[in-house]
């Protein structure tokens, strides 16, 4: 079983047997949910301010702390912290890693650990935005759909995902089309800026009707829940 707790944004912390994972965190009441008898690893899709902060690094002076750090962030190589890029494999304490390339910035995760699969999205997603125009928002969607064609036979247990109300009607896009194509049991929405009721729009939608009770309700920040 996987305890899960939604921090805040994209951030989340993910509690196993003797590790536990931080993704993206940004803000949060994050040293309620270590102890220093797990190492505790840390995943940065990319640099932007809602997903990295320099002072993760602190966390190495009380816990047994390591770091999987996308390439565009600028901190000192230390022999705890694994810089990665895109379409790479890792191995790196027990887990297996592979990354993909946002259609934003950095990377999103494909890992492997104890016996789940799951994908951490970052800011990969359909970045459709009507401002842009028709011409950007075509690109965007071949870009996406590439990313997303090299794991479509992937099974994941377990898939965190942006469902940004900033794109308006087209919040779902990424979601849904990430959904469709792959065999995913689970999917935790996130970087929602606050406006939790997207989800249930999501829920409302009859595109959704395929993958509807594998949407994973998030209503407050430091909710937890778990999957078996």
């Amino acid at each position: 079983m996987i305890q899960i707790t939604y921090l805040s944004h994209s951030g989340f912390v993910l509690d196993f047997t003797d590790k536990t994972l931080v993704f993206d965190y940004y803000k949060g009441n994050l040293r309620k949910y270590l102890t220093k008898e797990k190492e505790v690893i840390f995943f940065v899709s990319h640099a932007h301010f809602d997903h990295f902060r320099k002072d993760i690094f602190a966390f190495a002076n009380d816990y047994q702390a390591s770091y999987i750090l996308s390439d565009d962030i600028k901190a000192e190589k230390e022999e705890n912290r694994l810089f990665v890029r895109a379409d790479q494999n890792y191995d790196f304490k027990d887990m297996k890693i592979r990354t993909l390339k946002s259609t934003d910035e950095g990377v999103a995760f494909c890992l492997k650990i104890e016996d789940y699969d799951i994908f951490y999205a970052g800011d990969l997603n359909l970045w459709c935005w009507q401002e842009e125009g028709e011409q950007f928002n075509q690109k965007m969607t071949v870009a996406y759909q590439q990313e997303i064609e090299k794991i479509k036979a992937e099974k994941f247990d377990l898939a965190f995902f942006p469902l940004d109300p900033r794109q308006k009607e087209d919040f779902y896009l990424g979601l849904d089309y990430f959904m469709k194509k792959t065999n995913t049991q689970k999917v935790v929405p996130m970087h929602m800026w606050g406006k939790y009721e997207y989800i249930d729009k999501l829920l409302a939608l009859p595109k959704a009707s395929a993958y509807r009770d594998k949407i994973v309700k998030i209503t407050k920040e430091e909710q937890s829940f778990s999957i078996e």
